[in-house]
């Protein structure tokens, strides 16, 4: 469960950030922002794919 929370927060916030960003044409913002989207991205599949599947499955 952490995971999926921490990883929707983190994609919540990364794209409220790059939003942010690209509204003053902020390059490094944008940037930074992107790496909180593909971060938060990589939790809800490591969410999805190992902790749900390890508890649907018993192992």
């Amino acid at each position: 469960m952490p995971f999926l929370l921490l990883g929707i927060i983190i994609l919540f916030l990364g794209i409220f950030m790059f939003r942010l960003g690209k509204k003053t044409h902020n390059h490094d913002f944008e940037l930074g922002s992107m790496g909180l989207v593909i971060g938060g991205i990589i939790l809800i599949i490591l969410y999805g794919l190992f902790y749900r599947g390890l508890t649907l499955f018993g192992a």
